[in-house]
């Protein structure tokens, strides 16, 4: 007499088959899942739309935009010389004489001065961005240069020193009445009620800085880029009065090759 297996033990044996089956299809189904976003599937391709400043400005210049990481390497990283229009000048002499007044009579050719004008202004952007959305009352302070300010206190005194070093340099352009300086009268404006000239920036700059409307002539840029080299020498003496190290925060990693 053959043995006779009892149906409840038949049935058990149906269900763990058919939970092993269903185990067996879900790692299959994970592991199908996991190879294909391993090795097969390609990362979505992220075009960056270039800055329509950029793209307005592409035929005026020839040399590649220099990505800009520390801005006092930018600005004392200056030639001893330079050659317009068939003439070689001595910039050394030339910077001896004007002393910081130099950055507003620096003999540059106008395509050097769009080139140089997209390299501050696209190192300025993200940062002046970040600066006019931050929550002051919960974040940090920073600069134009991107310097994040741990005490509040050292930023007050940063900012305070700058605006009285900028006051001086106005007065000090103001009051000489050097021809070289007269193209740029317009930016700097004698106030009768305080009884100081203040530096008018120019307006169309931070508007394209927002991404708004606003029509950036030569003028703008050429006092832009001369301005720029003057505020930046002046914060490299204001961080060495307050032993500050410089660390752009917001300055993009660049991979020496």
């Amino acid at each position: 007499m053959s043995y006779i297996q009892p149906r409840g033990r038949k049935r058990k044996i149906k269900i763990l088959r058919v939970i092993f089956l269903m185990i067996l299809v879900i790692a299959l189904g994970l592991g199908s899942v996991w190879t294909y976003n391993t090795f097969f599937k390609k990362a979505p391709v992220v075009i960056e739309e270039p800055d329509p400043v950029v793209v307005e400005m592409e035929d005026l210049i020839t040399r590649e935009i220099f990505v800009i990481t520390n801005p006092f390497d930018y600005v004392n990283n200056r030639l001893e010389s330079v050659i317009i229009n068939d003439k070689e000048i001595d910039l050394i002499d030339l910077y001896n004489h004007y002393g910081i007044l130099y950055y507003l009579a620096e003999p540059i050719t106008e395509e050097e001065i769009n080139a140089q004008f997209l390299d501050i202004y696209l190192f300025l952007k993200p940062i002046y961005k970040e600066m006019i959305n931050r929550d002051y009352s919960v974040e940090k302070r920073i600069d134009m240069f991107g310097h994040e300010y741990e005490n509040p206190d050292q930023y007050k005194q940063v900012m305070n020193d700058f605006a009285l070093g900028l006051m001086a340099f106005s007065d000090a352009r103001y009051a000489d009445a050097d021809p070289t300086f007269t193209k740029f009268d317009r930016s700097f404006i004698y106030d009768d009620i305080r009884k100081y000239v203040m530096y008018k920036e120019p307006r169309s700059v931070f508007m394209r800085m927002q991404d708004k409307d606003a029509y950036i002539t030569r003028y703008d840029r050429q006092i832009y880029v001369r301005m720029f080299k003057v505020m930046t020498i002046m914060f490299q003496d204001i961080y060495a009065k307050y032993g500050i190290s410089y660390k752009c925060t917001m300055c993009p990693i660049v991979e020496e090759e």
